[in-house]
């Protein structure tokens, strides 16, 4: 059965996601809101399409690509209405996500957040149990433009656009180590940001892991690389390629681009949509790790790498 689809918002990922639902046959999408809806100071909807939206019962799932503050108020509203709910850029805070998961638990809301990585991660890497003796390291370089981060969409990522740029490149990759190593315990990051954006951090994890990050935004040479350590297997991440070994064995698989990875995290949804089922992976309440260590962008002075 095709599920009907709304997407709502004024953000840069507006387009994006009508791109997504239109290529996926198992969505028809039947309206496109490009702009935040307004909610009062109470968080009750006073848009007339945003309400006539809430209103259609043939309506499914609400693509939320949105930069207004009051995001969890329109999550709210549209799990109220028995909607679905996908969350595009950027990763839910841990405010959010605290309202977010009340939502979960009182009214067993479907809420995902696309996070599209967390798709190429197969089954064996998942079941693996990553110890206290895991060493993780992550690097990524691109060259970046800044001005792109001057909408506030980006503004929850750091009070500056390098700090924002630097949280968004190194997003997927450390979502991926908190997926396989746990919620972290403590982070550090040093970040300087004049003229361009480059960043160092040490994450430290509830079960004695660690992760080492660098990232820079001012790099002609574009690389990632996500590598974990542990005695009896490591993991690498790098460009369009995993590689797990473990007790002698090695298995390689190809990442899909992220367009493909995007239309994964739509499938999920569609099967919950239809099983009223949780959702794996894309589920909301998977992103506090994720959300801990983006909060040390938000709240960091700034601080000279170098010396």
């Amino acid at each position: 059965m095709t599920i009907r689809a709304a997407v709502v918002g004024g953000s840069p990922l507006h387009q994006q996601a009508v791109d997504d639902l239109l290529r996926d046959e198992g969505f028809q999408l039947v309206h496109a809101l490009s702009r935040d809806p307004v909610v009062d100071a109470d968080g009750a909807p006073t848009d007339a399409t945003w309400e006539s939206l809430l209103l259609d019962p043939d309506i499914r799932l609400i693509v939320l690509c949105t930069h207004t503050e009051a995001r969890v108020a329109l999550v709210r509203q549209a799990a109220e209405a028995g909607k679905a709910v996908l969350l595009q850029e950027p990763a839910p805070s841990p405010q959010e996500l605290a309202q977010l998961r009340q939502l979960t638990r009182r009214d067993t809301a479907l809420i995902g957040v696309m996070m599209p990585f967390r798709m190429a991660v197969p089954a064996e890497v998942r079941a693996w149990t990553w110890t206290a003796t895991t060493c993780a390291t992550l690097e990524v370089s691109r060259s970046h433009p800044f001005e792109e981060f001057r909408n506030p969409l980006w503004f929850r990522w750091g009070p500056t656009r390098q700090k924002r740029a630097l949280a968004r490149i190194l997003t997927p990759y450390l979502d991926l180590a908190c997926q396989l190593l746990g919620e972290p315990a403590d982070t550090r990051i040093q970040v300087d940001d004049d003229p361009g954006g480059r960043a160092i951090g040490l994450v430290s994890f509830h079960n004695g892991s660690r992760l080492a990050f660098a990232g820079t935004t001012c790099s002609a040479v574009p690389s990632e690389r996500l590598s974990l350590f542990d005695t009896d297997a490591r993991l690498t991440v790098s460009g369009n390629t995993l590689v797990f070994e473990r007790m002698g064995s090695r298995a390689m698989r190809e990442i899909p681009p992220v367009r493909v990875l995007r239309g994964l995290v739509y499938q999920e949804i569609a099967r919950s949509i239809e099983s009223g089922t949780p959702l794996r992976h894309s589920t909301v309440n998977a992103s506090d790790g994720l959300a801990a260590v983006l909060a040390s962008f938000v709240t960091l002075h700034r601080t000279q790498v170098h010396s």
